[in-house]
């Protein structure tokens, strides 16, 4: 039996209807629309529809910061749209068409019959009225089906996609059928739809229960995403959503306009609603930056023809060693899985990664990859070398490089092998690096939701890393191996650096030439015990610090400890060279890079190739005593 008075909810659509003949309100539109839906499911029959020829047409208000189109079509009213005008209104002016074209933000509600009432209504509203005072274009569609999405991604290019509904365990979101009843649709599909159209939202908003449960499917196609890991009520939806997004248009940054509204909402303490930010692994392709990758300039290199084709690319090869179970152990070429590989060693080989002609220094690999244009790991090339043949491969190879070096990368949480490989090709290709490449994958789970297991894991890989290196270190000899680590591989790395200082005999050289710590995910307490073992280790040891990378932020928050890569606090120890990139984000060096990582590579590649000391590279000097760093110009 309903809990609604049929009786009532008549009375205030009447009153609704009085007010929108006298005065159109696109937002008192929306809020008759949701009173007719609550009429239906209290009746089971339709409200009659006494404003609908006041309704069913266009609409158009000018004032205040925007103007507001109000679009709908048979007995209800589905969406409206924020336009602000380009220049301030006249009382004859007219607005453009705001129904169409590109918007900052589409807003995709359904509240099937059968299911739990939403207020998806006042949610709309409020986040609208939270805009007013911004530039900011805005769809609201509140009735929407799986048949509209197409349509309404396409035209409408979302820069922030957000859905309001209902959610389930699995992932699914509740869309309308054409009784209005549920029609759930499966993350995977969503992200397929926006693959096909080419679109990669900033942030996807899943405002819906248990919608943490889709991020992993939609972590290619949006830089971030925001979900709920369990039930979500109607007041922090209306709380939360308008002061997320009024933080953004304020221009905010993603991280901080989350921590606002999580604030503003004091829902700190209601864990069943605190919504999880984190982040997609789309990131916009490098723009504008002039250097190409030219296969001249990288050993070990060849131009690849795909099937006899046009296509060209290079083919890089590098050397990995790996603690992962391969997927079928009959079948290499299906790579490695994310599972360890308990009691064995390490297994040892090549593999070559293609990489696109034309490629850029910065260019990111990761969803332009979908597309057939970025950097990849050739499976078919993927070799398992025993122990003695894997020596023979990396001897021959440094004798034949333009200098006898191997850079080695060590990568981080939320990576698998085939990512890992394209990384490291990537790195040989964007630093031109004159030696040869390696890496060790271990087996994170390459999930986003796998980080406290890849903590875990990342430790438990110590002794196959460390011997790993050792060997490397035997073959090429004594500094002429460079260690580049990201995020959580730094925790791996910090205890290689006491267990190589430990080898070390008296008087002995480092065995390492230049160590990078790239956004260190290790506590700060945990790093500044073992800091000074880096210069017994190695030639020289630079930490890059970013406050702009997702991972870390979200450690610092998970760990409740201070990361050595992310500030502040900054982290500055005796003998390690501190750079604070103050603007750059590394957060997907362990999928690849995009162009604001170019400083970076710069960096790297004047340490490494020329060992420029950081006082010719162009940095600048910034605090001093104790506190003495170094900042990366932007």
């Amino acid at each position: 039996m309903s809990i609604e008075d049929p009786a009532a909810l008549l009375q205030e659509i009447r009153q609704l209807e009085a007010e929108l003949r006298s005065s159109a309100d696109p937002l008192k539109s929306v809020r008759l629309k949701g009173l007719q839906e609550r009429y239906h499911r209290a009746t089971g029959r339709e409200a009659p529809a006494l404003a609908t020829q006041q309704c069913s047409h266009n609409v158009t208000i000018i004032g205040g910061q925007g103007n507001v189109t109000a679009v709908g079509g048979g007995t209800a009213i589905g969406a409206i749209t924020l336009t602000p005008p380009t220049s301030p209104s006249k009382e004859n002016s007219e607005p453009p068409d705001a129904t169409k074209g590109r918007v900052d933000l589409l807003i995709l509600a359904a509240n099937p019959l059968g299911s739990r009432r939403l207020d998806v209504e006042g949610e709309a509203e409020a986040i609208w009225k939270s805009l007013e005072p911004h530039s900011w274009r805005i769809k609201v569609v509140i009735e929407t089906t799986p048949a509209q999405l197409d349509e309404l991604l396409n035209l409408h290019q979302p820069r922030f996609l957000h859905f309001s509904g209902h959610g389930n365990p699995d992932g699914t979101l509740s869309f309308l059928d054409a009784s209005k009843r549920e029609h759930t649709v499966a993350p995977d599909r969503l992200a397929a739809q926006l693959q096909a159209l080419g679109l990669f939202p900033e942030l996807i908003f899943l405002n819906a229960c248990y919608s943490h449960a889709a991020a992993d499917a939609l972590a290619g196609q949006t830089h971030w995403i925001l979900g709920m890991t369990n039930r979500v009520s109607d007041d922090t939806a209306r709380a939360l959503s308008p002061k997320f997004y009024q933080a953004l248009a304020e221009g905010q940054e993603v991280q901080a306009a989350y921590a606002r509204a999580i604030a503003h909402v004091g829902i700190q303490n209601l864990q069943h609603e605190v919504p999880v930010l984190v982040p997609g692994k789309a990131r916009p392709q490098a723009m504008g930056l002039p250097t190409i990758v030219s296969p001249s300039s990288l050993p070990n290199a060849e131009v690849f023809r795909a099937g006899g084709s046009l296509h060209e690319a290079l083919k890089v090869r590098v050397w990995y060693g790996t603690n992962r179970k391969l997927r079928n152990a009959a079948k290499p070429a299906e790579s490695f899985g994310n599972e360890i590989n308990e009691g064995a060693d390490s297994t040892r080989g090549t593999c070559d990664v293609l990489i696109p002609k034309g490629h850029q220094i910065g260019g990111h690999p990761w969803w332009s990859a979908w597309l057939h244009a970025g950097v990849s790991l050739d499976r078919g090339s993927l070799r398992i070398l025993d122990s003695v043949s894997f020596q023979d491969s990396v001897a021959d190879a440094l004798t034949k490089a333009k200098s006898p070096q191997i850079l080695l990368f060590l990568h981080g949480y939320n990576v698998d092998f085939d990512e890992a490989a394209a990384s490291t090709g990537q790195l040989m290709a964007d630093l031109s690096f004159p030696g040869i490449v390696a890496f060790f994958s271990w087996p994170s789970k390459g999930t986003l939701r796998g980080y406290p297991k890849d903590t875990e894991t990342v430790m438990l890989s110590v002794p196959a890393i460390l011997s790993y290196l050792r060997d490397l270190v035997a073959w090429a000899g004594p500094g002429n191996v460079h260690l580049l680590a990201h995020s959580m591989g730094n925790r791996a790395l910090v205890e290689i650096a006491r267990e190589l200082k430990s080898d070390l005999a008296a008087g002995a050289p480092p065995p390492l030439g230049e160590v990078f710590l790239a956004a260190a995910d290790v506590s700060q307490g945990i790093f500044r015990q073992h800091a000074a073992k880096f210069s017994q280790v190695a030639r020289r040891t630079t930490l890059y610090a970013s406050r702009r990378d997702w991972a870390l932020w979200f450690s610092e928050h998970f760990n409740d400890q201070d990361r050595t890569g992310y500030y502040e606090p900054l982290t500055v120890m005796e003998g390690i060279d501190t750079i604070k990139a103050e603007a750059i984000s590394m957060d997907l060096m362990g999928h690849g890079y995009y162009a604001g990582s170019r400083p970076v590579l710069n960096d790297i590649y004047h340490t490494i190739v020329n060992g420029t000391p950081p006082d010719q590279r162009g940095l600048r000097p910034a605090g001093h005593g104790t506190g003495a760093h170094w900042v990366l110009p932007q």
